[in-house]
């Protein structure tokens, strides 16, 4: 459930949020890093569950970095 929380109010950021690519992308890695700290063991299992959500949020809703 912590997890997931994070994840959920990261997506909602994401999606509420004019974040760049850039900076959307760098709140998707702090949430990584939490996860790898809170479950070591479970990185991958991590990484496959919530990447692929992450990425199509990001792919929607994410402004272009700036040139």
């Amino acid at each position: 459930m912590y997890l997931q929380g994070i994840v959920d109010t990261a997506v909602l950021k994401i999606m509420n949020v004019r974040l760049t690519r850039q900076q959307a992308l760098d709140l998707v890695l702090h949430v990584r890093n939490l996860a790898c700290e809170r479950f070591p063991d479970a990185v991958t299992t991590c990484d496959l569950i919530y990447m692929s959500p992450f990425r199509r949020v990001i792919d929607e809703y994410a402004a272009p970095d700036p040139e």
